[in-house]
This record gives C-alpha cells, sequence and structure tokens, in this order.
C-alpha cells in the first residue's frame, strides 16, 4: 500500500491564438523534492538572464542557457508530461485530462493534490475545476496563479511549452532540445 502523499501538480498551456491548430499543454508533477527544485530553478533563471520572464519575452540565448541547465536537474526526472491538441478547440477539457493523465499514476485516493494553474480567469478555474475532479483518483485544489506571483515551477511549465510549441512548429534547435529531453528522461 502506498503512502499518503501531497503532490504538486503545475499546468501550463500554450496555443489558443492558433485557433485550434496546435495546442500544447505541459504539466510538472513534484512531491517532496518541490522546494529544493524551485530553489535550484531560481538560481537557473537568475545565471542563464532569463529571470522571471515568460518563454516569450525571453531572448533566445536565454532561452537556451536556462533549458541546457535545467537538464542537469536529476530532481525533474519522469516529472514533467506533455500532450498535443490539433485540430480542436476543447481547450479546457483537454487541459485536465492531460494534468488528470499526468497526476492518476502517481496518486492514491488518500493523497492530495494541488493544481496550479497559470493564465486562468477565476471562471476558467471553475471550469477547469469542474472538468477536472471527476478524472482525479485523488482529493484535488485547483489555484490560480497571476503572474506576479507565479513560482519557478510554474515558470518552468511555462518554458517547457514554449519550447515544445517551438519543436511542434518546426524549429530545427528546438527539436533537438526536446530529443534530449526525452533521452535523459525529464519528459514523457
Amino acid at each position: 500500500m502506498k503512502h499518503k502523499q501531497k503532490l504538486y501538480c503545475y499546468v501550463d498551456e500554450t496555443g489558443q491564438d492558433t485557433a485550434g491548430k496546435l495546442f500544447v499543454v505541459t504539466v510538472v508533477v513534484l512531491a517532496a523534492q518541490r522546494y529544493e527544485l524551485e530553489k535550484a530553478l531560481e538560481a537557473i533563471e537568475g545565471e542563464s538572464g532569463k529571470f522571471k520572464k515568460k518563454w516569450t519575452d525571453a531572448k533566445h540565448a536565454e532561452r537556451e542557457s536556462y533549458l541546457r541547465k535545467v537538464l542537469k536537474l536529476e530532481g525533474l526526472k519522469r516529472a514533467v508530461y506533455y500532450d498535443i491538441l490539433q485540430n480542436s478547440k476543447d481547450y479546457f477539457a483537454f487541459t485536465a485530462k492531460v494534468a488528470a493523465d499526468a497526476v492518476r499514476p502517481q496518486a492514491n485516493k488518500e493523497d492530495e493534490v494541488a493544481v496550479y494553474v497559470d493564465g486562468f480567469t477565476r471562471t476558467e478555474i471553475m471550469k477547469f475545476t469542474k472538468i477536472l475532479r471527476p478524472s482525479m483518483n485523488a482529493r484535488t485544489v485547483v489555484k490560480m496563479i497571476r503572474r506576479d506571483e507565479s513560482s519557478s515551477l510554474i515558470r518552468l511549465a511555462d518554458a517547457l511549452c514554449g519550447l515544445l510549441r517551438d519543436a511542434a512548429e518546426r524549429s530545427a534547435w528546438a527539436k533537438q532540445l526536446v530529443q534530449s529531453l526525452r533521452k535523459r528522461g525529464f519528459i514523457e
């Protein structure tokens, strides 16, 4: 029997601007190691020059430096999940499905899951929660994160979302980095 645990799930998405052509969801699921990883990610943000910038606001050199340093964080192995939706605008249901699929194998009904979502309004959070909860096998709380209070973990989800979108849109350097992340066991 698994012991009771608290999981932290950081969700970000990109692609609503493509009108359903391409929509990417990234989920970072962590347990006890989250505080150490948060501190390590903050240090990497400073070293890379990315700081607290969103993916779209960071320069290419900052993005690449940041992600190459992230590749060295062993605590992120098997913690990042993503999926890509094409030719659909069912964003909330898809985002909830990806989050649930990422958490379900790691959680049981005694566990608690805190899901942090970036960029949703209160109304969108309520809609997302209504879709998410029935597909979870653990007690779940969904929390909205505003840009000014985001953590290095939600910024990681944002960066990976941006990278995966760039790779899907045929960026050669992004494709190569995604291959490296897969090979090292960082993303599934």
